[in-house]
């Protein structure tokens, strides 16, 4: 298209304005070539980064679950497991009192 261009251009005699005209339209043509291949190669681009941005945001989003399911768990696990401790720790804080009561009394306990 350029060559045929080029050729009619230099084949025809014509005015100077004629001529800066078509060096015009010609400057504009290569212009907006290089406009849509660039354009085209953002859209590339912005297509290559949503993916690699969507693939991260879809694991973090699988993380996220995951977290939330374990505290949950947790939530349920933890208060039973507070009340064993609270019973542990009555049951050793009464073997203690026995224990100081007995040395009160004088017996010895080997260590």
């Amino acid at each position: 298209e350029r060559e045929r261009q080029r050729e009619s251009w230099c084949a025809q005699p014509c005015s100077s304005w004629q001529r800066e005209n078509e060096i015009q339209r010609i400057c504009h043509d290569n212009e907006k070539t290089k406009e849509i291949e660039l354009e085209a190669l953002n859209n590339k681009w912005e297509q290559a980064l949503l993916q690699k941005v969507g693939c991260c945001f879809f694991r973090l989003c699988g993380a996220e679950k995951k977290r939330k399911e374990r505290r949950r768990k947790l939530s349920t696990v933890l208060p039973s497991q507070n009340t064993e401790m609270e019973r542990f720790r009555t049951e050793m804080d009464s073997i203690l009192d026995v224990l100081r009561q007995l040395r009160k009394q004088g017996v010895r306990i080997p260590v």
